[in-house]
This record gives structure tokens, sequence and C-alpha cells, in this order.
């Protein structure tokens, strides 16, 4: 709200300055402060947007938008449409953007979307909402759980921006923090190359980076932050390059603790792997229906000790489902000798167990078992071209949010005493009266193990913490007729692994952990709240996945 008097003098001027956008004459440092020219008086107060730390320039918020257009624009001197990069309510490609994120929040309103492709782009969008107070977050994929895609204030989207440039020795690449996981896949896979990327093609490189990116090939390349060796980045306060030699302090935060909370990216180098390991492998699938506890017990015993095989467990519970399901898939890496994959997974003890309907595919290419690890299926239409035809930014966007909820964490288990066949009894009792009574229709449990170039990273080096300490992965997704019960089901199962729990996983919130940021961040956190604050003082960037306050 802005409340002005006026004695004699250039009233239609100031009233032009302060309410159109001609900022000329008022600047940030003049905030709250008497203005006074040519005889004239002006007081000016200033309303705090909702949600907005500290006041700055405010007008009407039903002109907020095209305020910030002009502003925009004039920064850019309109050496491009504006129309083409920024989009205000109510307008044809606004309405389009509001259908860009996974889980969309109903109450995320934006400002204005503005979908920059150049650095200086980026600068304009943060000069201005920084002018007018007005929050702001980064959108490249649109595909966080939480809804860090989206936000009441400006959606600076950095999906158009494509690099791609495989150094000389071809031992790192130079890509845009736009690109997709597959996009990255794919572009790697034609230089014989591979990057620990996740099993859904669209989710967005930086933000899969910055909250960690745990992969099915982590426990061989380690994690996706693991091998950035440089990002940049425009924060509130400026450009920042960070990389061993520079800003090391916001490279460290970079590994696990982005979450929209550290500055807009727009570009990284990062480190990539000889796919040549992966050229040869015996893939295999198969469900457990009897003794599902006491394999669940083996499984956890066995951990990762043989890295030639690479596993996901997945324990499923539905309400057309009267027993436990197991769905048991993984590789057997460097042979395509179905006979001696086999030999692995008999020594290893699975065969202890009955084993239904047990196949194996014998495979060839890094890019064909990425693609069997994210899809556990042995029938794809065009081979080799899963993450290519998947990876479109936004395509896996919708306006309405679902009503499924899911969580991460990490899991520590004594090797010598691993939990025992009546704990996932216990387990599975529970699981069937939480999915069961409350109408949920489907609950499951994904487990995968972690090894070495996971854990062997010290928990203080990068801002990620709960994997580095952990034996396994444990995700929890509940699909219930509401979300409100999902949330709830949810956490009553994840509270049956409490006591191994080290922490959680960025990007798969629970606020009822217990001391929610040594969970999530464990004794990093004070570190990462002191770089958050020296970059964003004012609380410019909204990340939707809380940080504590430093008193």
């Amino acid at each position: 709200m802005i409340i002005g008097s006026w004695e004699e003098g250039e009233r239609g001027r100031a009233r032009n300055m302060l309410l159109l956008g001609d900022v000329d004459g008022v600047t940030p440092s003049a905030r709250g402060r008497w203005f006074g020219s040519k005889g004239w008086t002006l007081i000016v107060v200033v309303m705090v947007l909702t949600g907005l730390p500290d006041p700055g320039l405010a007008v009407s918020p039903a002109v907020l938008p095209s305020t910030f257009k002009r502003c925009f624009g004039r920064c850019l001197n309109a050496l491009k449409p504006i129309e083409e990069i920024v989009f205000l309510p109510g307008e044809p490609g606004y309405i389009e953007r509001m259908g860009w994120s996974f889980e969309p929040d109903p109450k995320d309103k934006p400002v204005a979307f503005a979908d920059c492709k150049t650095k200086r782009q980026i600068r304009c969008a943060m000069r201005c909402a920084k002018r007018w107070n007005i929050g702001v977050c980064p959108r490249a994929g649109g595909h966080s759980r939480i809804g860090s895609s989206m936000c009441t204030g400006i959606v600076i989207d950095v999906w158009q921006f494509k690099q791609f440039s495989l150094s000389r020795d071809q031992n790192y690449v130079t890509v845009g923090a736009g690109l997709t996981l597959g996009e990255l896949a794919h572009q790697l896979d034609g230089h014989d190359k591979i990057f620990p990327v996740g099993h859904c093609p669209s989710v967005g490189l930086t933000g899969f980076l910055l909250a960690g990116g745990l992969s099915e090939i982590a426990n061989d390349l380690g994690l996706a932050c693991d091998n950035l060796k440089e990002i940049q980045m425009v924060t509130p306060n400026g450009v920042r390059i960070a990389n061993a030699t520079k800003n090391q302090q916001l490279l460290w935060a970079s590994c696990g603790g982005g979450g929209g909370r550290l500055g807009i990216a727009y570009e990284m180098r990062l480190r990539v792997h000889d796919a040549s390991k992966y050229d040869q492998y015996v893939s295999f699938m198969t469900r457990v229906k009897n003794d599902v506890p006491g394999f669940l017990e083996h499984y956890m015993k066995w951990g990762s000790r043989d890295p030639s095989i690479l596993t996901r467990l997945k324990l499923i519970f539905s309400q057309r489902n009267s027993t436990a399901l197991i769905l048991f898939n993984g590789a057997c890496i460097g042979t395509t000798v179905r006979s001696v994959c086999r030999k692995r997974l008999q020594k290893a003890g699975f065969f202890r167990y009955q084993l239904n309907q047990l196949a194996f595919r014998t495979g060839k290419g890094a890019m064909r078992l990425l693609e069997f690890l994210a899809t556990a299926s042995f029938k794809m239409p065009s081979p080799g071209t899963f993450f290519h035809d998947n990876s479109a930014s936004h395509s896996m966007g919708r306006y309405v949010r679902t009503t499924d909820f899911v969580g991460g964490y990490g899991l520590k288990f004594n090797a010598n005493h691993p939990p025992s066949k009546s704990f996932f009894k216990r387990v599975i009792r529970t699981s069937y009266r939480e999915c069961q009574i409350r109408g949920n229709q489907k609950c499951s449990y994904v487990f995968q193990n972690l090894g070495e170039a996971i854990t062997s990273v010290g928990p203080q080096q990068t801002a990620v913490y709960g994997l580095r300490k952990a034996t396994h992965w444990l995700s929890i997704r509940v699909l219930g007729a509401e979300l409100s019960k999902s949330k709830v089901t949810m956490r009553h199962l994840a509270a049956q692994f409490s006591d191994v729990t080290l922490g959680g996983f960025l990007n798969y919130e629970d606020t009822t952990l217990k001391n929610y940021a040594d969970a999530y961040y464990g004794p990093n956190w004070r570190r990462l709240t002191k770089i958050v604050r020296t970059l964003d003082p004012t609380g410019m960037l909204i990340a939707k996945q809380p940080i504590p306050v430093l008193s």
C-alpha cells in the first residue's frame, strides 16, 4: 500500500514514479524515507508482501506483475520481445506454465513466470524482483515432489539452458541447467560416457544434483553431486562461480543443500565416466511371495557385498492382493552369460527362497542397462530410446497435485545384527493394517543398498548427510483417496524404522521427523544456514524445504 501526500510541484511525475514502475528517481536505498523535491513532500508507507521478510519498494498486488514486466524490459533494453520471456496472470502462456510442475501446490499463484535463456535475463529477473521485494524460485524440469518448482513470487525457469560441451579428454562435460536427466544420458551415450542419473528421464538435472542425486549406479560412481566440479549461479547478491578454488563454501552447499535456496543455477561442470564397464550385463526379474519376511531379512544382511550385482527391492501392498509381494530386480555387470549371473545370485544366498517367475535377459550397452534399471521391464517398444523419448522438460507436469505421498530415508542397520525376520513380520502386519483399514489404494517400500562410492565420502565433506553413514535407502509411497490421509499413513509406516533412520533425503519432506534439521543435514545444518544467509540475507529465495534460522 502506498499513501502519498503532495504539496505544489511535480505530483504527476511522483505518481508515475511510484505507481507505474518508473523507479529511476526512487532507489531501494531510499526505502521508507521522506522524499522532498521542488516544493513537494511525499510520504511512502510500504506494505510488506506476504512471506517476505524485508520491506522494499511496493505497489498494489494488482499491478505488481505488470510492474515487474516493465522493470524487466527496461533492464534488458527490450532487446527481445518481453512477451516471449515474461508471462503474467491471465495470459495463455501463464496458464500453460501453471501445469509445468510435477506436484503443484494449489496455493501457489506466481506473480509471473520468467523463461530465461541467458545469464543476463536471470540477472534482470533477480534485480527487478529484488527491487520490488518479490520472492523468487527456480524451475528446470519441474519435477520437485514437494512443490519447489512453484511459488507465489517469480518463477525463474531455466529449461532453455541446454548447453552440452564435452572436454577434450572427455572426462568432463559442461552443461546448461535446463538439461534433463534423459537429455544428459542420451547425449553422453553418443560419446560412450555415463553419469549417475536417476530413473525418470524428465527430471531436471539441476534440482536432482543439488538435492544430492541418488542413482541406481551411484554405488559405483557416487551420488550425482559427488561428480560436480563447478557450478555457476545468480544469487541475490550477484553472480557466483563455485569450484575447488573459488567459493568453495557454495560448492559444498550445492552438494545436497540445494532445493532452491542458494540461487538460480545456469551452468555446471561435471565429471563423467567411461560407459564400457556397463556394456555387458545380464538383467533379472523375479517375484517373492513366500517367506517375504525371511527374504527381507536376508536382503538387508547381504547388503551390497558383491558390487557386480545391482539390485533394487520393492515391497508392495494393495487392496487387491491379500499377501505382500516383493519385486526383486537387478543386473549382473560385466557378463553376458546367464549361468554366471545365476551363480552370483546363488552365492549371494537368494536361491534359498522361492523365486517366482525368475527371468534373465542378456543385454549390451550402458543405455540399455539404464533403461532396464529405470523401468524394470524387458519389453521396451524402442530399445535404446527410453531416455531420449521421455526427456522433455515439464513433460510430467500437471495442474492438480496427486494424492500420493512419498518419503525418503537413509537407514543404518547393524551389519552383524540386521533387522530380524520377526521385525519384518511386524512391518508387514502394520502395513496391512494401515493400507487396508485407512482405505489407501496402494502402499509400497523401495529398498536400495548403498555402496562404498556413497558411504566412503565423509558425512561433513558435503551437505548430504543421511546417506553417507547409511547402509540402505528407503522410499515409502502411499497412494490414498486424499493427500492428507496419504501423509498420515506414510508417517505411520516410516515410524517403524525410526530406530535405524539416520535422516531424510532432500525433496522427500517429512516435517514430523524428530530434530528435523539434524535428520536432513546432521551437524551440517548450521554451516549450511550460514552460507544461505550470506548468499541471501533478505530471504528472497523461496525454498519449500525448511532450514533452521540461526539466532
